[in-house]
């Protein structure tokens, strides 16, 4: 459900418990109490909840995400998380870098441990985690994040927003997703590209914008014709990352 109003989102479903049958793999569920609806959860910020009763309201935080958030700390919830559902390991970056909090030490290892895992989940669900990433507000955080902690270059494309730095902020925040797509793998060939969107079931239209960026690209190394009607601005971008 969308609030207009508050510019959010809201969710709306069964508490519940989850069983992973193979590791990666999409969760079975049944419906269950609260507490076990927490637990399933992928990390502690995440597992704190609001009782709404007749006499007010009650904070739930059994697995203290509410010291974790006061500690700025990211910290999973069970050493099988990750191995269950390896899309976590985004989710962690993404949080990391949103909060400008830390790993905690157990949960980096964690981390660092499972990377391997991420075969086990389709392009699909792994490319729809990077347009999350992509989409933040910040994604210099998460570059530098990725920089920072070199074993997690594994779970993104080659050179994945190695361009950041030469892009106009201004420009990136009021881009569209199809341009902030061609600016992040702005060092991946044709084929990678297009094989990233096919993954993602994006429409014709969506496909056609992202190949005349790269025409474009192209085009302005090889020093062709550019028609003027092209943004100006586009171009610049695109000039300061050759």
């Amino acid at each position: 459900m969308r609030s207009d109003e508050y510019n959010c989102s809201i969710d709306i479903a069964h508490t519940r418990e989850e069983i992973y049958e193979t590791p990666g793999s999409l969760p079975k569920w049944e419906k269950s109490d609260i507490n076990n609806d927490l637990l399933r959860r992928d990390i502690t910020i995440n597992a704190i909840c609001i009782e709404i009763l007749s006499s007010g309201l009650s904070i739930i935080d059994n697995l203290e995400g509410i010291k974790d958030i006061k500690n700025k700390k990211i910290r999973l919830l069970h050493d099988n998380s990750l191995i269950d559902d390896p899309t976590r390991l985004y989710r962690s970056i993404r949080y990391k870098s949103r909060f400008s909090f830390d790993f905690e030490e157990q949960t980096k290892q964690l981390m660092e441990s499972a990377i391997s895992g991420i075969k086990n989940i389709s392009q699909f669900r792994k490319n729809n985690e990077i347009i999350k990433i992509i989409n933040e507000e910040n994604p210099e955080y998460i570059f530098n994040c990725i920089q920072d902690n070199k074993i997690l270059l594994d779970l993104f494309p080659k050179n994945f927003l190695n361009k950041l730095a030469y892009i106009d902020k201004d420009f990136w925040r009021k881009s569209e997703l199809h341009t902030k797509i061609f600016f992040s793998l702005f060092d991946s060939n044709v084929k990678f590209v297009n094989d990233f969107i096919n993954s993602l079931n994006y429409s014709k239209k969506e496909k056609k914008l992202i190949n005349e960026l790269l025409d474009l690209k192209n085009s302005i190394i090889n020093k062709s014709f550019i028609d003027d009607f092209v943004d100006r601005e586009l171009v610049s971008n695109i000039y300061h990352c050759l």
